[in-house]
């Protein structure tokens, strides 16, 4: 079961999903270049939390 915090960050991944279509959709390409790597940087942050989460629960059985 994801954690709060997991959960909390694939909100954020959904909405700049959304974000960047509608950027695209509207031409605003140094937004949507922006708001892409913002998003590459959440991505790997919740891939991390989650190899760690994995680690520690690993460790303790």
């Amino acid at each position: 079961m994801p954690t709060a915090c997991a959960r909390n960050l694939e909100a954020i991944v959904r909405e700049e999903h959304h974000r960047l279509v509608a950027l695209i959709a509207d031409g605003r390409a140094p937004e949507a270049a922006q708001l892409m790597r913002d998003h590459i940087t959440h991505s790997l942050t919740a891939t991390t939390i989650s190899a760690l989460e994995d680690r520690e629960s690993h460790r303790h059985h």
